[in-house]
């Protein structure tokens, strides 16, 4: 028999502030972020604190307006990598008429890769900074480093296994600061995800 596949729900009300968190939720924050976490750390924060770049609040604004208006529900794929492993999740996203929505993620698969010391939130940091993908976890190369963008000198996106050789000598006593974007292919497919969504009342996502 199978293993059910575990889900990982949050809530927020009408006001885009977390009023639900479920076990399996915080077990997995506990596990990626801090063992200390409680429930009550997160409930009553808007879902926006945890949501810090221009680009991915668009998204997100995006979505939950349109998902809001249609009632329809939506379901985004994105990585979630651990330092050990690739971590490939799915996000459904169901609206209620009340103007709740409820995230349900869950682990579609995963795979091992060697420990990717850049995600280790233990590593000392330096004030350098480097942008990942909040949707498919490739790294934008930074403009302090050599190569940046190629002879065509277009933004460059890697795959966080082929960026970490390229850091060498930057990584001798700290690691750069990690922020989040989204970057060109994933905003586009998130924007199309976006426009398809149909409202209920007529043609449904699914």
């Amino acid at each position: 028999m199978m293993e059910k596949k575990k889900v990982f729900i949050h809530r927020i009300d009408e006001s885009d502030r977390l009023v639900f968190l479920n076990d399996e939720w915080i077990t997995f924050a506990r596990e990626n972020w801090s063992p200390s976490l409680q429930a009550g750390d997160f409930i009553g924060e808007p879902i926006w604190k945890y949501i810090t770049d221009a680009d991915t609040r668009h998204l997100y604004s995006l979505l939950l307006d349109r998902i809001r208006k249609t009632q329809a529900k939506v379901t985004i794929p994105y990585r979630c990598d651990s330092p050990d492993k690739k971590r490939f999740m799915e996000m459904v996203i169901v609206p209620s008429p009340d103007y709740q929505v409820e995230f349900q993620n869950r682990i579609v698969k995963e795979e091992p890769h060697g420990e990717i010391l850049l995600l280790r939130s233990s590593r000392p940091r330096s004030n350098r900074l480097i942008a990942i993908c909040s949707w498919c976890k490739k790294v934008r190369l930074p403009e302090w480093l050599p190569g940046r963008g190629g002879e065509d000198h277009q933004i460059k996106w890697l795959e966080i296994e082929e960026f970490m050789p390229l850091l060498g000598p930057h990584t001798s006593i700290s690691f750069p600061a990690v922020t989040h974007t989204a970057c060109e292919a994933c905003y586009e497919a998130v924007m199309k995800e976006i426009d398809s969504v149909k409202s209920t009342k007529g043609l449904n996502l699914e």
